[in-house]
């Protein structure tokens, strides 16, 4: 967990004293060291697992149900309980806050520059930079960015019906580039058209994957418009 930034932003943002944030940070390195790692957590689920597990009621205590947690509390399991619950519900928010700026650097930098001034809708059209330029930018954070787009989500990109159904495409966003192929052509080429950019490339942890090229964003499929509302979806703004 990022400890520092976390115990200034209880300082700055929460406007608690030293004391006090000490101790929320104290509960939330407690609840790391027996539930794994909070920024884990955080990225697996936003971490509704562990707050699940740190969920105990006064029916629970009153009748002597165990909690489900494995942190370790020293006098009253209820109101420890709560304590460390509401610490991990204060990380989540900080980690919320920070992934806001830094999300909206990410599509002002990477995938959506010079129109974070505009509205929404013209963020969900996807700009009007060129497919090329729009398909480059979507690789590159694919590419890097692992901790927000997962396996599993290259995989569904990587599905006809999942991207047909989400998307409104008639090819996936992605086909994989099988091992040791020397013409990209057989995979770039569909019913004797090319669907793929045969030089853009998403890198995905031993594995890559060239991006389609048939993108629409002015006309009823707009598939660049849905495709982009994911992309923000994804990075929670």
């Amino acid at each position: 967990m990022d400890r520092t930034g976390f115990y200034n932003w209880l300082i700055s943002s929460r406007h608690l004293q030293e004391n006090t944030a000490n101790s929320r940070l104290s509960n939330c390195m407690r609840v790391c060291k027996y539930e794994g790692d909070l920024d884990l957590h955080y990225s697996r689920d936003r971490c509704r697992i562990l707050l699940n597990r740190l969920a105990y009621s006064a029916y629970d205590y009153e009748n002597h149900i165990p909690p489900r947690h494995r942190v370790p509390i020293n006098g009253n399991i209820y109101t420890g309980t709560s304590t460390l619950r509401a610490a991990v519900q204060l990380y989540i928010n900080y980690r919320n806050e920070m992934n806001y700026h830094y999300n909206r650097d990410v599509i002002q930098n990477q995938v959506f520059p010079n129109r974070m001034n505009d509205n929404l809708w013209n963020i969900h059209r996807g700009g009007t930079i060129r497919n090329r330029d729009y398909a480059e930018k979507i690789a590159n954070l694919l590419s890097k960015h692992t901790d927000i787009f997962t396996e599993e989500d290259i995989k569904n990109l990587t599905d006809l019906d999942y991207c047909r159904q989400e998307f409104n495409c008639h090819f996936p966003v992605l086909v994989e580039i099988p091992a040791g192929i020397g013409n990209y052509e057989t995979i770039t080429h569909v019913w004797g058209h090319r669907r793929f950019y045969d030089n853009i490339v998403v890198n995905r942890q031993g594995h890559s994957y060239l991006i389609t090229n048939d993108w629409y964003h002015n006309n009823d499929r707009a598939n660049r418009k849905l495709f982009s509302k994911w992309i923000i979806n994804k990075l929670g703004l």
